[in-house]
């Protein structure tokens, strides 16, 4: 079993951080997720030299800021070499997307209410389309998760721990890596990460004569 960090910038993408390195079999000994993206993308070189040691799954989302995610990774690296114990892994364009794309999973939290998009990397704003989905439900289902101002819509209190809680109740990334390219490419790369990562710590131990 590998040994983890989890690096994340909300509560939503910790729960799905914490899926995937489940799924990996990998048991997270640290998470950091409460600062933000700014906060991480402030802390990459600190990152970086801690992955000289400890490997680290940091996932972030692309967003509206970037065309795609090499320029995201390009602007936040800057010329430094992503450490082999740093999995550095982007969401297009949101985490949302990725929920959107495990259909089955989505029917347990919408029933029959709203059509689920086919390719949900490919859309503009995936968490607006997941809050306009959750705005159909039934009152219980809505309360505190979707919240109206003048017409427009944003997440409520509960939005994250109500997700957080579906997601380790249904949400399955190898089921939602079908209709998600981005997270199809992560998934393909877990077993290369950990093989690396094991391989790394193994070398260290022997030059320390461990």
């Amino acid at each position: 079993m590998l040994d983890i960090i989890l690096a994340v910038e909300d509560e939503l993408s910790k729960a799905v951080g914490y899926k995937i390195a489940s799924y990996a079999g990998w048991n997270v000994e640290i998470i950091l997720s409460k600062n933000g993206k700014g906060h991480l993308r402030k802390k990459i070189q600190s990152l970086c030299r801690t992955a000289k040691h400890s490997a680290i799954f940091l996932l972030v989302d692309l967003n509206s800021a970037y065309s795609c995610a090499p320029s995201l990774l390009q602007e936040w690296m800057k010329g430094i070499s992503l450490p082999p114990l740093l999995f550095f892994r982007i969401a297009v364009r949101e985490v949302e997307s990725w929920l959107l794309a495990d259909h089955e999973a989505m029917k347990t939290l919408l029933g029959t209410e709203g059509k689920l998009p086919l390719l949900p990397d490919i859309l503009k704003n995936p968490k607006e389309e997941l809050l306009t989905l959750l705005k159909k439900k039934n009152k219980h289902i809505r309360e505190g998760v979707v919240r109206l101002d003048n017409g427009e819509i944003s997440q409520g209190i509960a939005y994250n721990s109500t997700l957080s809680k579906w997601i380790d109740d249904h949400w399955l990334p190898e089921r939602a890596a079908y209709r998600s390219d981005s997270l199809k490419r992560l998934l393909d790369r877990l077993s290369t990460f950990e093989r690396t990562a094991k391989a790394g710590k193994s070398n260290k131990r022997a030059a320390l004569g461990g």
